[in-house]
Protein backbone atom coordinates (compact mmCIF):
# COMPACT_ATOMS: atom_id res chain seq x y z
CA UNK A 1 0.00 0.00 0.00
CA UNK A 2 1.15 3.52 -0.72
CA UNK A 3 3.01 5.42 1.98
CA UNK A 4 2.41 9.19 1.86
CA UNK A 5 4.43 9.95 4.98
CA UNK A 6 7.14 12.58 4.63
CA UNK A 7 10.61 11.63 5.92
CA UNK A 8 10.86 14.28 8.64
CA UNK A 9 7.22 14.07 9.76
CA UNK A 10 6.68 12.84 13.32
CA UNK A 11 4.26 9.91 13.19
CA UNK A 12 2.36 7.75 15.64
CA UNK A 13 2.21 4.08 14.65
CA UNK A 14 -0.27 1.65 16.16
CA UNK A 15 0.20 -2.09 16.51
CA UNK A 16 -1.66 -4.65 18.61
CA UNK A 17 -0.38 -7.89 20.13
CA UNK A 18 -2.12 -10.84 21.77
CA UNK A 19 0.05 -10.87 24.91
CA UNK A 20 1.83 -8.42 27.15
CA UNK A 21 5.07 -10.35 26.75
CA UNK A 22 4.96 -9.99 22.96
CA UNK A 23 4.16 -6.28 23.34
CA UNK A 24 7.15 -5.81 25.66
CA UNK A 25 9.50 -7.76 23.39
CA UNK A 26 8.40 -5.84 20.29
CA UNK A 27 8.66 -2.48 22.09
CA UNK A 28 12.14 -3.27 23.38
CA UNK A 29 13.38 -4.35 19.93
CA UNK A 30 11.80 -1.35 18.20
CA UNK A 31 13.55 1.14 20.50
CA UNK A 32 16.82 -0.82 20.68
CA UNK A 33 17.07 -0.91 16.87
CA UNK A 34 16.15 2.81 16.68
CA UNK A 35 13.01 2.25 14.65
CA UNK A 36 11.30 4.58 17.16
CA UNK A 37 12.17 6.85 20.06
CA UNK A 38 9.42 5.62 22.37
CA UNK A 39 6.77 2.93 22.60
CA UNK A 40 3.86 3.02 25.04
CA UNK A 41 2.10 -0.24 25.87
CA UNK A 42 -1.60 0.18 26.61
CA UNK A 43 -2.85 -2.68 28.74
CA UNK A 44 -5.80 -4.88 27.88
CA UNK A 45 -7.83 -3.28 25.14
CA UNK A 46 -10.79 -5.11 23.65
CA UNK A 47 -10.77 -5.55 19.88
CA UNK A 48 -13.69 -6.61 17.70
CA UNK A 49 -12.79 -7.55 14.14
CA UNK A 50 -13.66 -9.78 11.23
CA UNK A 51 -11.27 -12.68 10.64
CA UNK A 52 -11.72 -15.59 8.25
CA UNK A 53 -15.46 -15.04 7.90
CA UNK A 54 -16.37 -14.59 11.55
CA UNK A 55 -16.54 -11.79 14.10
CA UNK A 56 -13.85 -12.11 16.76
CA UNK A 57 -13.59 -10.39 20.15
CA UNK A 58 -10.13 -10.48 21.72
CA UNK A 59 -8.21 -8.83 24.50
CA UNK A 60 -5.06 -7.29 23.08
CA UNK A 61 -2.25 -4.90 23.98
CA UNK A 62 -1.81 -1.70 22.00
CA UNK A 63 1.61 -0.32 21.09
CA UNK A 64 1.75 3.43 20.51
CA UNK A 65 5.00 3.91 18.61
CA UNK A 66 6.52 7.40 18.22
CA UNK A 67 8.89 7.80 15.29
CA UNK A 68 9.65 9.77 12.14
CA UNK A 69 8.31 9.02 8.67
CA UNK A 70 11.73 7.95 7.38
CA UNK A 71 11.72 5.04 9.85
CA UNK A 72 8.29 3.67 8.88
CA UNK A 73 9.43 1.11 6.30
CA UNK A 74 12.11 -0.35 8.58
CA UNK A 75 9.70 -0.36 11.52
CA UNK A 76 7.05 -2.12 9.45
CA UNK A 77 9.54 -4.77 8.29
CA UNK A 78 10.73 -5.32 11.88
CA UNK A 79 7.19 -5.74 13.21
CA UNK A 80 6.26 -8.16 10.41
CA UNK A 81 9.37 -10.26 11.08
CA UNK A 82 8.77 -10.49 14.84
CA UNK A 83 4.97 -10.51 15.20
CA UNK A 84 2.94 -13.65 15.92
CA UNK A 85 -0.08 -12.54 13.85
CA UNK A 86 -0.34 -13.43 10.16
CA UNK A 87 -1.63 -9.90 9.51
CA UNK A 88 -0.46 -7.54 12.28
CA UNK A 89 -2.00 -4.10 12.57
CA UNK A 90 0.55 -1.54 11.42
CA UNK A 91 -1.13 1.83 10.93
CA UNK A 92 0.36 5.31 11.09
CA UNK A 93 -0.95 8.83 11.48
CA UNK A 94 0.89 12.11 11.23
CA UNK A 95 1.30 14.02 14.47
CA UNK A 96 -0.50 17.18 13.37
CA UNK A 97 0.42 19.02 16.58
CA UNK A 98 3.49 18.37 18.70
CA UNK A 99 5.44 20.51 21.18
CA UNK A 100 8.76 21.85 19.94
CA UNK A 101 10.60 20.19 22.82
CA UNK A 102 9.04 16.77 22.22
CA UNK A 103 9.67 17.00 18.47
CA UNK A 104 13.33 17.82 19.10
CA UNK A 105 13.66 14.95 21.58
CA UNK A 106 12.13 12.60 19.01
CA UNK A 107 14.57 13.73 16.31
CA UNK A 108 17.57 13.59 18.68
CA UNK A 109 16.60 10.11 19.91
CA UNK A 110 16.56 8.75 16.37
CA UNK A 111 19.78 10.40 15.24
CA UNK A 112 22.55 7.76 15.11
CA UNK A 113 25.22 10.12 16.44
CA UNK A 114 23.02 11.20 19.33
CA UNK A 115 24.76 10.83 22.68
CA UNK A 116 21.98 12.63 24.51
CA UNK A 117 21.00 11.83 28.05
CA UNK A 118 17.74 9.86 28.02
CA UNK A 119 15.12 11.51 30.19
CA UNK A 120 11.61 10.84 31.42
CA UNK A 121 9.83 11.61 28.15
CA UNK A 122 6.68 9.87 26.90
Amino acid sequence: MKNDIQADTPILVFCTTPTKQEAQELANGIVRHKHAACVNIVDAIESVYSWQGRIVMDNEYLLKIKTLGRHFEGLQAFIKSQHSYDVPEITAVNMCAISDEYAQWLIDSLTPSSNQQQGQTE
